[in-house]
């Protein structure tokens, strides 16, 4: 008789999982809450649908957080295992020139997801909608599901938990699991925005009309990294990639001291020296112009300077180009989390052991969004999700049923 696998949760580390498990050996069965699989992976590709990234293994692994919790695995199931693992399934990639890898178009999200199902299809995987899990029996050897109609206790021999974080909530990812798992002495930490609006009070300035107006070529530096990319004005604050990539350095520093702050380099691709060099030489006339003109700044760029600078820096040459390169942006918060790309929090990793399993739930594992790690976007979120159900499908073909 087969072993039986219970998937919780329909998402990407879930089906990336479901598609490599061996249903030779396993009898497996998904439950997810929503009427279809892979929500959040449609959502995921509505801003471009980079699947991973192209850095060398060994630059990948230090964009996790904490790094040694995935290393490991990323090192046996890289982003090129990831690509061969897709090209198998027909769906090619290229590297675009971010270095991030997407499928090759005309091919969408859906398309993918739909060739991730028809692999579960065909493996007689079945896939149990609507079902809302509830928790656990007294004993926690059955699962507990509520359905339109009724309450549910499903039997089990190895249970695999793919819930997701608490970010893009109308896709199923609520976190409405972890209250149980807390109740049941597990471990686990507050969910906290990652990937996101950074808050900053634009009320004494004019820079809020400009939401929504992006900020190219320039580049982001907290206390503890600087990355180059691309901004995008809003309302409220900041976001974009390059923000993004600090994610982790502005929570800390929100936590620590109620506010942090970080440095925006207009012109990441000239020295100061540089700048002041193309400003010398003003004689008479438009000041504003003539700094607009020599260094190619737009109309939001020239308000973040008056809005962080007096009439001497501004009129200053060297004041100026310094200012240039060192505007403080200081983050009151961060945005809220249904509106995050995804979310820290969740699972503690000391509540799991090398292969994901659960400390006090033998059989027991948790993969995907629901642990407490971190990555930036630009394809490291879903590589990392890959890697995680690509380890435990192989993992559990390769073992000793119980």
């Amino acid at each position: 008789m087969k072993a039986k696998i219970a998937i919780i949760g329909g998402g990407a580390s879930a089906l990336f999982f479901a598609t490599q498990i061996d249903t030779q050996k396993f009898e497996v069965q998904i439950f997810e809450q929503k009427k279809t699989l892979g929500r959040k992976l449609l959502v995921a590709g509505n801003g471009g649908f980079n699947l991973t990234h192209s850095s060398p293994v060994n630059q990948l692994v230090k964009k996790y957080i904490p790094v040694e919790f995935l290393s490991d695995k990323l090192e046996q199931y890289d982003n090129l295992f990831f690509q061969h693992y897709l090209k198998e399934l027909h769906i090619p990639t290229f590297i675009g020139s971010s270095k991030r890898v997407f499928p090759v178009p005309p091919i969408k999200p859906i398309e993918v997801l739909n060739e991730l199902l028809k692999v579960i299809k065909e493996k007689d995987i079945t896939i149990a909608s609507a079902h809302k899990w509830q928790g656990w029996n007294a004993d926690y050897t059955k699962l507990l599901f509520k359905t339109e109609n009724d309450q549910k206790e499903v039997a089990f021999d190895m249970a695999v938990f793919c819930m997701g974080g608490n970010s893009w909530q109308k896709t199923g990812s609520n976190g409405h699991w972890l209250n149980i798992f807390q109740k049941a002495g597990i471990t686990c930490h507050p969910f906290q925005s990652s990937n996101c609006e950074m808050l900053i009070d634009w009320s004494h300035s004019n820079i809020g009309l400009f939401a929504g107006t992006p900020l190219k070529n320039i580049a982001v530096k907290s206390s503890q990294q600087q990355v180059k990319g691309e901004l995008v004005v809003t309302k409220n604050g900041m976001e974009g990639n390059a923000i993004y990539a600090l994610s982790n350095d502005v929570r800390t520093s929100l936590n620590t001291n109620g506010t942090a702050l970080v440095y925006l380099d207009l012109k990441p691709g000239i020295t100061i020296d540089k700048i002041i060099e193309k400003l010398a030489g003003f004689k008479n006339g438009n000041w504003t112009a003539h700094v607009k003109q020599q260094l190619k700044l737009t109309k939001v760029a020239l308000e973040l300077i008056r809005f962080n600078s007096d009439k001497f820096t501004y009129t200053d040459p060297d004041q100026l180009a310094h200012l240039i390169k060192n505007i403080p942006l200081k983050i009151y918060a961060l945005g809220p989390i249904d509106a995050a790309i995804s979310t820290v929090g969740g699972v503690a990793l000391q509540s799991v052991n090398a292969h994901f399993e659960l400390q006090q739930l033998p059989n027991q594992f948790v993969i995907g969004e629901m642990l407490d790690w971190d990555a930036p976007t630009g394809g490291y979120l879903l590589q990392g999700c890959f890697t995680m159900g690509t380890y435990l499908a192989n993992y559990f073909n390769n073992k000793t049923v119980p």
